[in-house]
């Protein structure tokens, strides 16, 4: 995904949205307790514990964004 959105960023019609949907990443994804980050905790309840749920949501998204430099 990393090599994806690096690829997507340098395109001269998708990076502009690229970038904006990059920031969007980080506002859903990017901490505990956050919108996106709630309802991956709800479509997985049952299955997977909410912390794990976080804890994989913010550590993916904190690695994705560092690789691409954000």
């Amino acid at each position: 995904m990393s090599s994806t959105l690096a690829e997507l960023e340098s395109h001269e019609i998708a990076g502009p949205p690229t970038t904006a949907a990059i920031g969007y990443l980080q506002e859903l994804f990017g901490r505990r307790g956050s919108a996106g980050i709630q309802m991956a905790s709800r479509a997985r309840q049952g299955s997977i514990p909410q912390e794990r749920v976080m804890a994989i949501c913010v550590a993916y998204t904190a690695g994705l964004l560092e690789r691409n430099g954000h």
